[in-house]
């Protein structure tokens, strides 16, 4: 191999480095969406620790009908999917209150999901069908609620599977509800103590509703959510149905437009494995061209600078060589775990 100027050599190091950035998130290019991560292992029970390392976002909650009247970053969620079900995690910042008999008395929650393209978070706004997912707690914590393959209507606990197409046309699904969820509170120990709501719901990504009731998941899509909010202490007699919090994607414009939700796809293994392949090649080049700058002539006459130079491509070529190794064990991981979608 001809003599290597340290100008080429050092194109070499950057194209190596370029290469690995690469082959390590070119898949994950960011986007205006919330990313739902694949992740398995969550359990609906109530608890967060399964939720562990899962992107969070955090909105604010606005009363639509009374502006000012706020909860400035409120509420705190995550959303995650594997190749069955999609999962979302919501605590809210509020006291607790939970009363047995009168689900008036405690929080509710309720998820809205775009279905037609012209319906609003409004229930549909008379433009079209959203998918309604609606709790008041009827069942105490930990309590697995929902599901019932017979209608939307959960008769125990309480939270309904539901479309809408106007604030005034409010239905439970005429087929099933695949929803599960379980609540809790971070601070149970006295009515108004101070802490969070902690609501958890999972549904399967497809259902088999044939009545443009359910909003369908499908990975490569984005899904349009919206979230609401009702606080028992709005009176002495519980929440009202006109006085929910609402999501706001920006207080300033009270913009209480779709939030927009995007199902990450699994890592195409392929075009990682042809990332590493080049890597290797690039990495190969590089430690003949140290060898080869290490033994000519001009590295001998400047040994000061050549010394420096070849030191600290040395310390390069070591930390690109522990990447690659860590890259070649998740290919390895890739090709012996079940792929998830």
């Amino acid at each position: 191999m001809g003599h290597v100027t340290t100008v080429g050599l050092w194109k070499r190091v950057l194209l190596a480095t370029v290469l690995f950035v690469s082959a390590t998130i070119a898949l994950a290019a960011p986007a205006a969406a919330v990313a739902a991560p694949i992740r398995t292992g969550i359990t609906i029970d109530g608890l967060v620790g399964d939720w562990a390392g899962i992107p969070s976002t955090t909105t604010t909650l606005i009363r639509p009908l009374a502006t000012t009247e706020r909860m400035v970053n409120g509420l705190e969620w995550k959303v995650a999917h594997d190749d069955a079900n999609i999962y979302f995690l919501f605590l809210v910042n509020d006291d607790y209150d939970y009363n047995a008999t009168n689900h008036d008395l405690s929080a509710a929650v309720a998820v809205l999901f775009q279905i037609d393209p012209a319906a609003t978070p409004d229930m549909g706004g008379g433009n079209g069908n959203v998918d309604l997912w609606h709790w008041e707690l009827d069942c105490g914590p930990g309590v697995l609620s929902g599901f019932n393959l017979m209608s939307g209507n959960d008769p125990q606990c309480n939270l309904d599977d539901e479309w809408a197409n106007s604030t005034s046309n409010r239905r439970d699904d005429t087929m099933a509800n695949e929803l599960y969820g379980a609540w809790s509170h971070t601070n149970m120990t006295a009515p108004g103590a101070t802490g969070k709501w902690v609501f958890e719901m999972k549904r399967s990504l497809t259902t088999a509703d044939t009545g443009n009731q359910d909003y369908q998941f499908r990975v490569g899509t984005t899904a349009k959510m919206s979230f609401a909010y009702w606080d028992a202490d709005e009176t002495p007699a519980g929440w009202q149905p006109w006085g929910h919090y609402a999501s706001c994607r920006d207080p300033v414009t009270l913009d209480f437009s779709w939030i927009s939700i995007d199902l990450e796809a699994p890592p195409d293994i392929g075009a990682l494995e042809t990332q590493i392949d080049n890597l290797q090649g690039n990495l190969t080049d590089l430690r003949g061209d140290l060898a080869d700058a290490r033994s000519t002539t001009e590295a001998t006459r400047t040994a000061a600078n050549s010394l420096a130079t070849v030191t600290y491509v040395s310390l390069i070529l070591a930390v690109v060589a522990l990447l690659l190794a860590l890259v070649s064990m998740f290919r390895k991981h890739g090709k012996g775990a079940a792929p998830e979608s």
